[in-house]
């Protein structure tokens, strides 16, 4: 990317809290995940939901994924609330999933927060949204709801 002077990602990044002075140095962004399931191969062997804190807190950029159907996006809030049980403030591992990711993806001026102008989808969740009793209660897309249960 500096070579040629291009913008990017490192994704995968599960192990990139190895290397925070490089990516600060470097003012590198990163995706995090998928971060959920085993360590199947010898370079997850440092894979740690304490990665997106530590990132949070040498303002490095990042967002955090499941590569789904790696692991089911269904498991998503599982996964970022394994992140705030390691430390990551809560917000912070929401903004993760969606404004952050919106912003990596240079998308931020139609998705990932509610703004005047911006995509209207959002989920409305009958408790908290980490909390592993949760589930949506209402879905909205394009600000008409598209999803309701009971």
């Amino acid at each position: 990317m500096k070579e040629f002077n291009l913008t990017g990602t490192i994704d995968h990044a599960t192990e990139s809290h190895l290397i925070v002075d490089y990516l600060k140095e470097n003012k590198v962004k990163v995706i995090i995940g998928p971060t959920l399931g085993s360590k199947s191969k010898y370079e997850l062997r440092n894979k740690t939901f304490a990665t997106a804190k530590v990132l949070a807190e040498n303002n490095i950029k990042y967002a955090i994924m499941t590569d789904h159907p790696v692991i089911h996006a269904a498991n998503a809030l599982t996964q970022i609330g394994l992140f705030v049980r390691e430390g990551l403030p809560e917000l912070e591992a929401l903004k993760a999933v969606t404004i952050y990711a919106a912003e990596l993806n240079n998308i931020a001026d139609r998705v990932g927060s509610i703004e005047p102008g911006k995509d209207a989808d959002v989920v409305i969740w009958n408790n908290h949204p980490l909390h592993y009793l949760t589930k949506a209660r209402y879905v909205l897309i394009n600000g008409e709801i598209a999803y309701e249960s009971e």
